[in-house]
């Protein structure tokens, strides 16, 4: 596992935990929660650039410090989304 915010862009990765309270409340509003599968569609190397994942046909800009306490587990390609 790792953070969000270290996913390359590109990848696939399923979510496996998120932050709680308020900010979980956002994330889960957002699609963003514990077994979610989302799509890293810009990571920047830029300390404070989003990350924008692409969740349920939507982007989704997750702040960095947001995303450095978002768990994901990257998956490899043609693994099942189940």
């Amino acid at each position: 596992m790792t953070a969000l915010s270290r996913a390359p862009e590109g990848a696939r990765v399923r979510v496996r935990s998120v932050p709680g309270g308020s900010v979980g409340g956002m994330l889960k509003s957002r699609g963003i929660m514990p077994g979610s599968v989302l799509t890293i569609v810009s990571n920047p190397s830029v300390p404070w650039s989003p990350v924008i994942v692409k969740v349920m046909g939507t982007r989704v800009a997750v702040g960095r410090d947001v995303a450095n306490s978002i768990e994901v587990e990257v998956l490899s390609e043609g693994e099942p989304v189940s």
